[in-house]
């Protein structure tokens, strides 16, 4: 089971992300692909952000990318 499939988890790093982007963020979207986990946080005006996550379920130190 990916770890990414338990929504605690998942609020739980939406409040991490929250403070590491010092932002509300209403609402995440988490993707598990086979090479990497990661969570997309997509906050409106056609910007989103991503975290990697590393397989003991924490945020990866400086993955946090903007996309536009």
């Amino acid at each position: 089971m990916n770890i990414l499939n338990d929504l605690q988890q998942a609020e739980k790093f939406k409040m991490q992300i929250a403070e590491m982007l010092n932002m509300q963020i209403d609402e995440i979207t988490i993707r598990a692909v086979d090479y990497a986990d990661f969570i997309n946080i997509d906050v409106g005006k056609s910007q989103y952000y991503t975290v990697d996550i590393t397989k003991t379920g924490k945020i990866k130190k400086n993955s946090l990318r903007i996309h536009n």
